[in-house]
């Protein structure tokens, strides 16, 4: 009888992580993002608005200024993000990001302005 009790304790806990485990948090809001590669580290921001997984806003950088993000967040977490950008003479350059959440962190690999890095996201904190 304590091997049932102690069995379903077990159960009941593994489907509670489980359940903790699987990320339900709106992704909307500033995320400081970290760029890597071997030859560089750069830092940018997203700016998220999501609505049933669809995810828009911004994306801001020192080098390229602000752009217009788009994006979707699929049920097992993983993210992908999209923008392009168009110059004066009409040459267009398209980054992207595919990642998956983990905990709290967006994690994955992009391609931004024609360079391949590693990335990780963090929220950013809201600064008083």
């Amino acid at each position: 009888m304590k091997y049932w009790k102690l069995s379903g304790a077990v159960t009941a806990l593994l489907l509670f992580a489980g359940a903790a485990h699987a990320d339900t948090s709106d992704l909307s809001g500033d995320w400081k993002v970290m760029l890597e590669n071997s030859l560089s580290r750069k830092r940018i921001t997203f700016r998220i608005e999501e609505k049933d997984h669809r995810l828009r806003g911004k994306v801001f950088s020192r080098e390229y200024g602000t752009q217009d993000l788009d994006g979707r967040r699929e049920e097992d977490g993983k993210v992908f993000f999209w923008w392009t950008v168009s110059d004066r003479a009409g040459n267009t350059t398209d980054s992207s990001f595919r990642g998956k959440i983990e905990g709290e962190d967006m994690v994955g690999k992009g391609r931004f302005f024609d360079k391949s890095y590693d990335f990780r996201a963090q929220r950013a904190e809201d600064e008083e």
